[in-house]
């Protein structure tokens, strides 16, 4: 994350780069591939499947610290009104509350996000049911491998603590890391008396883990 201020991807240009990025950057080429195959594995289940790719500004494959939300959001999408990356960049309010919660803990460097169901679920405020949430959970556990010096997951929202806690935890040998729960930094969320505050200390927690 090295834009300086939020919202970036609102310029268009902006999101040109990142993809030509996104082309050439070592670093994201496992998760580009791991996106692939997810995709081919999933067509049969979800013929108009759409994952939206790991943000080359990120850390990617060297993360420390992995944010793992709910579900891609309508910004995240490919085309003229998304950027096809999970960014703190996107333009709209809850990448907004990302930003600026990494921001202010230099979170800049270290960290790769990613969504307990990465696929789009729909437009609009689309929950993830227990299925789907399941079926992410699944692919979550053969992308955790590629990330060979994660040290922290935050867990961001009640669906991706509850997937990890149900569908992650019992088949991952996770004593090796430090998981963080906190809440979802959608702007409904955070209007609820303390929960922004909750997720800024979560960012607090992990940020020692990504500036290492």
């Amino acid at each position: 994350m090295y834009l300086s201020a939020p919202k970036g991807f609102r310029d268009r240009t902006l999101v040109v780069e990142r993809l030509a990025m996104l082309e050439t950057s070592e670093h994201v080429q496992p998760l580009r591939d791991f996106s692939a195959a997810l995709v081919e594995r999933r067509r049969g289940r979800n013929p108009t499947i759409e994952v939206p790719d790991f943000d080359p500004a990120d850390a990617g494959v060297s993360a420390r610290v992995l944010l793992l939300f709910e579900s891609p959001g309508d910004k995240t999408l490919a085309g003229p009104n998304g950027s096809g990356f999970i960014s703190a960049d996107n333009d709209d309010e809850t990448a907004k509350n990302v930003w600026e919660a990494r921001d202010a803990e230099g979170m800049h460097e270290g960290v790769a996000a990613w969504n307990i169901v990465p696929w789009f679920l729909g437009i609009g405020d689309k929950s993830a049911s227990a299925e789907e949430v399941g079926q992410g959970a699944m692919e979550l556990r053969l992308l955790l491998p590629i990330f060979a010096d994660l040290e922290a997951v935050v867990l961001c929202g009640a669906g991706a603590k509850s997937g990890w806690k149900r569908f992650v935890s019992p088949h991952v040998d996770d004593s090796r890391l430090t998981v963080i729960e906190t809440w979802n930094p959608a702007p409904r969320t955070f209007a609820q008396a303390g929960k922004q505050q909750h997720f800024r200390n979560a960012m607090h927690r992990a940020a020692p883990f990504a500036r290492k």
